[in-house]
Formats: C-alpha cells, structure tokens, sequence
C-alpha cells in the first residue's frame, strides 16, 4: 500500500492542476460575457429612465425643429445622451440603432448649436454615439423627425 501512495498522490497533484487549468479557463471565457450583460442591464436601465423623462417632458423631447428656450432643455438632452451613449457602448441591436438615429436627429439644430458646443459638444460622449449621429445625419431623409410625418 505504501508503494501505491507516491502514485496517488502524483495523479492527486495532476487533477489538481487540471481543475485549475479549467478553472481558469472558464473564467476568462465568463467574464467578458458577464462583463457585457451588466453594460447591456445597466444600458437598458439609463434608456428607460430617458424614455419615462421624455414622457414627462413632451415639449423638450419633441422640440418641433427648434431648440426649447427652457434653461432644462440641456440637461434633458445630456441626459438622453448619457443613455445612448451607454447602449452604443453595450453594442445595441440594429433596431436600437435605428431607434437612437431617431433620438438623435429629433435633436439635430441643438446638437449643431453653438450653445451645445461651447458646453462641451460631442467631446462630452463616447465616440461610438457621435459616429452614429453622423450616419443619422447622413441618411437624413430617412432619420429625421419630419419623416415621421
């Protein structure tokens, strides 16, 4: 039997390390996706709270192709920039782009201001959320609130 222990306790040590080996394995395959999921949760969280804002606040939401003079309007549009910006950074579906161009161009005489300039502009949010501003732009016929109509 004492002839057997070194044996054992090798195989032991080589299924120790294996488990390990697995271990962190599934570890660096889970985190990413755990990490996308919170992004995506707390994403969808931000836009909801935009959403319930918007319903409370129709003349800042829908401003009627000018730009409200009502000292909230900024925040309101930050604030609708804070929850785009999450789900463009959380890698939002095609719909919830599409959904976002609308958002933005309702938006596109504040955004091209020079009071939203001089308070930061786009340097203000991520990248990602300017870009798809752009390709809104872009298709403007397509994104634009009067194409709603």
């Amino acid at each position: 039997m004492k002839e057997l222990a070194p044996t054992v306790t090798a195989i032991a040590s080589i299924i120790s390390v294996v488990t390990a080996l697995i271990a962190v394995v599934f570890a660096v395959w889970k985190f990413p996706q755990e990490g996308r999921r919170q992004r995506q949760v707390t994403a969808e969280g931000l836009y909801q709270a935009y959403l319930t804002l918007a319903l409370e606040k129709p003349k800042l939401s829908w401003p009627a192709g000018k730009i409200p003079d009502d000292p909230v309007y900024p925040w309101f549009v930050g604030i609708m920039c804070n929850a785009l910006g999450a789900q463009i950074t959380a890698g939002p579906s095609d719909d919830m782009k599409t959904a976002m161009k609308f958002d933005l161009m309702i938006h596109e005489q504040y955004f091209e201001s020079e009071g939203f300039k001089r308070e930061g502009g786009w340097s203000l949010h991520p990248p990602l959320l300017k870009q798809l501003y752009d390709e809104a732009r872009a298709e403007r016929e397509k994104y634009s609130p009067e194409a709603w109509m």
